[in-house]
């Protein structure tokens, strides 16, 4: 933003008229009290108000005449703080830009239209954050993303629909609903699974801080990953989720100031119906089961049977919990893993 005066083509930043009029201020008071000025960027009027000595005045800047942004800049009275805290001390002036600071935060939900990827979006609003979501046909006033478009170049979109986002949120997945899969449906499904991977070089090349993704949980990958004869039909969807979380961790996990989330449930449950494709168990049904499967006898069994047995034992977690993990990872500045129910539970409260 720039601060237009009426003279022609005189033209001067907004930080060092701001530290110009944070200087005047402070030569201008008084014991009694001192003037604190407001101003338009459209017709540059000042106006002056009277404040007290020992009361603080604020700036309040309205961006081409329109109403005035929320953040105000404290202005304190003291002549040496007025030099300090605008940057005056050193060669130029330092001033924060209202407009910036009074942003929200912005997150991307790749995914959004989904069980868990809705019910992020959902939460994230609550919090009054402006959310950018995703979907493979732009229902729902989403943004088209299909990862199985021929030729799309998913880390190039990703990097335009997550410019000013400071986090991602994958919940990009698919399963295969038949065990007789053609090599063409392998290669959507292992293709689908690690575009997240893809999302996360295009993310990081945007600026963005922190990248969430939904995987699946340890136990589940090393069951399909050791038996690839019996659930060779699973091994595109665990590959392509390997891929994701190699890509996500070698983006955003080596670097100062970055940070990723992997969310790790085993079953995932909520909405209103079951389902067969994907599978799914409804909400009051889940929750039933969860209570049921954490108690003491079923968490001694699913630790001690084998396989997909002791997989069937631990408790799934619902659709609103794993939206809670995610987002507690969108705003973190550390790398996370919520790989177990309880994890993902604590981390969602």
């Amino acid at each position: 933003m720039r601060l237009l005066f009426a003279k022609k083509n005189a033209v001067l930043p907004l930080n060092i008229m701001l530290a110009l009029l944070c200087y005047f201020f402070s030569l201008v008071t008084t014991n009694s009290g001192v003037q604190a000025f407001s101003f338009s960027f459209r017709t540059a009027a000042v106006t002056q108000t009277k404040c007290t000595a020992n009361t603080s005045c604020s700036l309040r800047a309205s961006v081409d005449g329109d109403s005035p942004a929320n953040t105000i800049l404290p202005l304190s009275f003291s002549r040496r703080s007025f030099l300090i805290s605008s940057g005056f001390v050193g060669i130029f002036p330092i001033v924060a830009s209202a407009e910036e600071s009074s942003r929200p935060p912005k997150v991307l939900v790749l995914g959004g239209t989904g069980l868990v990827g809705s019910e992020i979006v959902r939460q994230l609003r609550a919090k009054n954050v402006d959310v950018i979501a995703t979907s493979r046909d732009g229902r729902q006033g989403t943004q088209q993303l299909d990862v199985t478009t021929p030729g799309i170049d998913v880390a190039k979109e990703v990097e335009k629909l997550s410019q000013g986002c400071q986090s991602v949120i994958s919940t990009i997945g698919a399963i295969p609903y038949t065990t007789s899969l053609t090599d063409t449906e392998a290669a959507n499904i292992q293709s689908i699974n690690a575009a997240s991977g893809l999302a996360a070089v295009g993310a990081k090349a945007a600026g963005v801080k922190h990248f969430v993704f939904i995987s699946n949980a340890p136990e589940v990958k090393a069951l399909m990953t050791e038996n690839p004869a019996l659930l060779n039909f699973l091994q595109p969807y665990a590959k392509g989720k390997a891929l994701s979380e190699a890509f996500i961790q070698m983006s955003f996990g080596q670097e100062k100031g970055l940070s990723y989330t992997l969310v790790k449930p085993t079953f995932i449950f909520g909405g209103e119906s079951f389902g067969l494709t994907p599978p799914r168990v409804n909400k009051s049904y889940g929750e039933l089961i969860e209570t049921i499967l954490s108690l003491g006898p079923f968490r001694a069994a699913a630790n001690i049977l084998p396989g997909i047995i002791g997989i069937a034992f631990e408790p799934p977690v619902s659709a609103e919990a794993v939206a809670g993990a995610a987002i507690a990872g969108a705003f973190s500045d550390e790398s996370l893993v919520f790989d177990t129910h309880d994890r993902i539970i604590n981390a969602a409260n």
